[in-house]
């Protein structure tokens, strides 16, 4: 036990700091969970806002370009030219005004067609006419005769906002004018607004690669086709540095999240994609977007961890100033460890005494026991000769005087041998010689005859004694025994009752299977400090106040008896009111 109270410290102090370890552990794999979520959190609004930007500003182009569209069709140099069929004179009426829309709205691409569909004028491109335009911002402009305009992919690649509205001169619809301009510029804004990057990204499948790779050596880019698996990258924030950014850009194709953080050579990326949906209603490629957020959550991880060492050096401190607490409880529990064991050892040769004593008392009260059920004929004999004896001269022709001499020597005879009775009983019950036949009987039948032994003792005193209702319940008791307890309950009650009282045995089932004989008379009852001694031997209650003689064993005699036959037996009682006296045995089932 000692070892073992040494050792609590060590007990206590690992699994404390192995506890404390694994909660700021925790603590600091949440919070860095956490502070990423409050970044991914942070810039998810890129994604929506993003959308609507783009939205927003091709609307507002939109709307521009046909107003401009509306002013070009009322110019009335290019209505001739037109109406003249002459394309060189086509050419010199709008070259001057392209330029100044390229100038001034970033107009890059400017077209007449004719009610075929049939391209008259690439006013950006003079040298190329005559092919079918078969886009669906012409389509339906021929087939609503009403402005049409969306985004459409050029042959090269080329994201384009188009503007395709019918020409009519003097209510006479003459063809088709059509403006348009690559929304490189939109991306560029939303990237400086935003401050990300971006890469727009088309579908193979909507290119000619031999085209699309001619035109980028044209340009200058430093993408290749199969750079990525099924787009292509044809515009970008920085176009320059698409390249090393291609991991970025390959898994934000890959996931379907409008936004996560990713890791490239030791960098943090917020990045996620857009697709790209033309006025057809068909997807021709992605916007992919990213943002370096690499010193954001560089600092919030310092931040965690400056928590984490302060936490730390929090607990050390505390684990510490504990550490030394239990270390005083240790030394308190080994004294008083010692002093309890000096106790117990204490306690234990006290209570080996005790024991010791105990056998001896017991060895003598069960010799005494012995030795007075031996010694019953040997009491007993001497008693009898002297009642016989005063009997024979109490025949005898005595004078008055002699013969109140003889009546006290028979009445001090037959008290004496009561008491001398009762005595052997109790000792023959603790040395276990009394003989039991436990059988099953009605209890109504022994009652009635205890009553008519004690009648006549009841008469004297003119008490009433009510007999219990008959009841047939059988019980398992030895017949003798059970008469000897009830005559000593219910001559208790004659003795201590009232003249002109009442004595009522009553029967009635108990709770535990088992019936319950109850003796009530109307004396002056029991006190608390009586009740609590009733039982034990040679008790007789207020025995200097009263008259009344007896040994103060007869109750003790009941209580052995009752144990004998396995039943209990009690009272109950209220101080002036009378006592109850019962008996309880088991019911045969």
């Amino acid at each position: 036990m000692i070892r073992q109270i040494k050792k609590i410290r060590t007990q206590i102090i690992i699994p404390a700091i192995s506890i404390i370890v694994l909660i700021l552990t925790f603590a600091f794999l949440l919070l860095s969970k956490l502070q990423n979520e409050n970044i991914l959190r942070k810039n998810s609004f890129i994604t929506q806002h993003l959308n609507s930007f783009i939205e927003s500003e091709i609307n507002e182009d939109a709307n521009t370009f046909i107003g401009l569209v509306d002013i070009i069709k009322t110019d009335l140099p290019i209505q001739k030219a037109w109406k003249n069929n002459n394309r060189e004179e086509l050419y010199s009426a709008s070259f001057g005004l392209y330029n100044s829309l390229n100038q001034s709205h970033r107009i890059t691409h400017f077209y007449f067609h004719d009610l075929t569909k049939t391209n008259f004028l690439r006013v950006h491109k003079p040298d190329r006419f005559g092919d079918n335009i078969n886009r669906h911002t012409l389509i339906q402009a021929v087939n609503t005769q009403k402005t049409s305009f969306g985004i459409e992919i050029g042959t090269l690649g080329q994201v384009v906002l188009r503007v395709v509205s019918p020409w009519l001169i003097e209510d006479e619809l003459m063809g088709y004018i059509e403006i348009g301009v690559e929304i490189e510029h939109i991306l560029e804004k939303a990237s400086i607004i935003l401050d990300i990057e971006s890469v727009t990204l088309i579908n193979k499948d909507k290119l000619n690669q031999q085209e699309w790779e001619l035109n980028s050596k044209k340009l200058g880019r430093r993408t290749s086709w199969d750079q990525y698996p099924d787009q292509v990258a044809v515009e970008s924030s920085h176009i320059q540095k698409t390249e090393h950014y291609y991991p970025v850009i390959h898994h934000a194709l890959t996931e379907n999240t409008p936004g996560k953080i990713i890791k490239q050579d030791g960098n943090s990326f917020f990045t996620g994609n857009l697709p790209l949906i033309d006025v057809a209603g068909e997807r021709v490629g992605f916007l992919v977007f990213f943002k370096d957020v690499t010193q954001d959550i560089t600092s919030k991880n310092q931040s965690t961890l400056l928590l984490f060492i302060a936490g730390f050096v929090c607990s050390s401190i505390l684990l510490t100033l504990y550490f030394f607490y239990i270390g005083r409880i240790e030394r308190l529990q080994q004294r008083t460890f010692q002093q309890l064991n000096n106790e117990m050892q204490n306690r234990i040769k006290t209570e080996e005494k005790l024991r010791e004593a105990k056998e001896i008392a017991e060895n003598a009260n069960n010799a005494k026991s012995i030795f007075l059920s031996q010694m019953s004929h040997e009491l007993r004999t001497p008693m009898n000769a002297i009642l016989g004896f005063s009997q024979l001269l109490e025949l005898d022709d005595l004078n008055d005087e002699h013969r109140d001499y003889v009546n006290e020597i028979l009445t001090a005879g037959h008290h004496l041998l009561h008491l001398i009775n009762e005595i052997l009983d109790l000792s023959k019950i603790e040395s276990g010689n009394v003989d039991i036949d436990i059988q099953s009987l009605k209890p109504i039948s022994i009652i009635q005859e205890c009553i008519t032994l004690v009648k006549p003792l009841a008469d004297q005193r003119n008490l009433k004694i009510i007999e219990p209702t008959d009841n047939n319940t059988c019980i398992l008791a030895d017949s003798g025994l059970l008469k000897q307890v009830l005559i000593n309950l219910i001559s208790n009650a004659i003795k201590y009752n009232c003249d002109h009282g009442l004595i009522t045995i009553s029967i009635k089932n108990a709770p535990t299977n088992s019936l319950r004989v109850t003796v009530s008379d109307t004396g002056k009852g029991l006190n608390e400090d009586e009740l609590s001694k009733v039982f034990q031997p040679f008790e007789r209650l207020d025995a200097k106040n009263s008259t009344i003689e007896g040994s103060g064993v007869g109750l003790t005699i009941c209580k052995h008896l009752m144990e004998k036959m396995n039943g209990t037996i009690g009272v109950n009682s209220t101080q002036g009111e009378g006592c109850n006296f019962w008996i309880e045995l088991p019911i045969v089932t």
